[in-house]
């Protein structure tokens, strides 16, 4: 692998797909794994805007924590990345890709392959692929049954290997995936630079049809092929962080409802005429009109709060 070059590959198998950078890092070879789903709108994450420019890319700048994230992790930008001057001009294309991300999520715009050709002259990218299938290796069957007599020699030791799509006369692309369907594929794009890497990504989940939508827990982006409420993102909602968003509001919720239990029958004891405008009030926040993201558990929260139904409802009225 040239050092110029990396190696981008997106795999599909048992229902699930993810990433993988190969990079060299010196005399050795660098492998970082991400999330084809979350990976380009969290890359907006890696930057923040300032509107001082009808310029676009002098309008970005990089957040300290930008090695988090996975296209960056193993540090080879961070020498020409200049905290004193944050956007020099090899990084223009970068700023205005992310520019491009950010307006695609926010405006709900679909990018088709065509466009992406076009982006392809304007960023000038270089990137190239190449589609394989995993398919049954007819030569491990022959081994099994040969090892037997010992006379079998560099027998290839995986029953699966991975198939380079050949084509022929019948060759159709739109029927290609459709004849393969529930069979593990990868595609591993040739990167030359960080713009390659960020649209190959991209020209994945174009070709598959992938859509964007807000998770409406922790109300980032997420790809997916059909809508979902909650993404797979551990939860931003402390206590819950160890939990996925899509898991972690079912049990955020329970809590909320034991805590919402355990004020009703303070209140009932004591201010009895409260009950009914307290559970108004949480009722309110819990409905399904209300989307469950970070800050609707964080009212929940402060309204169930010892200190907040002493000091709410602790009046004379409701005794």
């Amino acid at each position: 692998m040239p050092k110029s070059e990396c190696y981008v590959t997106v795999t599909y198998e048992a229902g699930k797909l993810t990433g993988t950078i190969k990079r060299n890092q010196g005399d050795a070879v660098a492998l970082t794994t991400f999330d084809p789903l979350t990976v380009l709108p969290d890359l907006i994450d890696t930057v923040y805007y300032e509107n001082i420019s009808s310029y676009v890319q002098d309008n970005y700048f990089f957040k300290e924590d930008y090695l988090k994230h996975p296209f960056f992790s193993d540090g080879e930008y961070t020498d020409r990345i200049n905290k004193g001057f944050p956007h020099p001009s090899h990084f223009v294309h970068f700023y205005n890709a992310v520019h491009q991300i950010n307006d695609v999520l926010t405006s709900n715009k679909k990018i088709t392959l065509s466009q992406l050709e076009v982006f392809k002259q304007f960023y000038n990218l270089k990137f190239t692929y190449k589609i394989e299938f995993l398919r049954e290796n007819p030569m491990y069957q022959q081994h099994e049954l040969v090892s037997k007599y010992g006379f079998i020699k560099n027998a290839p030791d995986s029953e699966f290997q991975w198939e380079t799509l050949s084509y022929n006369d019948q060759f159709d692309i739109s029927g290609m995936f459709k004849d393969n369907k529930g069979i593990p594929m990868r595609f591993t794009y040739t990167c030359h630079s960080l713009e390659d890497i960020i649209f190959s990504v991209w020209h994945y989940l174009i070709m598959f049809g992938y859509k964007y939508s807000k998770c409406q827990h922790c109300d980032k982006y997420v790809a997916n092929l059909e809508f979902r409420k909650y993404c797979h993102r551990n939860s931003p909602y402390k206590g819950y962080t160890h939990l996925s968003c899509n898991i972690a509001v079912d049990h955020i919720e329970k809590n909320m409802k034991k805590r919402k239990n355990s004020r009703r029958s303070y209140l009932s004891n004591y201010y009895p005429l409260a009950v009914y405008d307290f559970l108004n009030e949480f009722d309110a926040l819990i409905s399904k009109e209300v989307p469950k993201n970070v800050n609707t558990f964080y009212k929940l929260e402060h309204i169930t709060s010892k200190q907040y139904v002493k000091e709410k409802w602790h009046k004379k009225e409701y005794e």
